[in-house]
C-alpha cells in the first residue's frame, strides 16, 4: 500500500507542477515581499501526457508525435 501512495503522491505533484507553470504563482505581486527568482508568472508552455502503462504501442505513438512535431517545426521554420 506504500508504494502506491508514494506513486498517487508523485502523480499529483507532477499535475501540480503543471498547474503552476500555466497558471503562475497566485500570490505574484510585486510588493509580495518575496525576491524575484522566488516568483513566476505563469503562461509558460509545457506539454503532459498520460498513459495508462508504457508499452510497444504507446512507445511508437510517442515516436511518432515527435517525429511529427519536428517535421512541422521544419516546414514552418524552412
Amino acid at each position: 500500500m506504500a508504494g502506491r501512495r508514494k506513486q498517487d503522491l508523485a502523480a499529483a505533484n507532477c499535475l501540480a507542477q503543471a498547474w503552476a507553470l500555466a497558471e503562475g504563482d497566485p500570490g505574484d505581486q510585486p510588493g509580495s515581499g518575496r525576491s524575484p527568482h522566488q516568483r513566476y508568472p505563469g503562461s509558460r508552455p509545457s506539454s503532459l501526457l498520460l498513459f495508462e502503462r508504457l508499452d510497444a504501442v504507446t512507445l511508437g505513438k510517442l515516436v511518432a508525435l515527435y517525429e511529427h512535431k519536428v517535421y512541422v517545426q521544419g516546414v514552418i521554420w524552412d
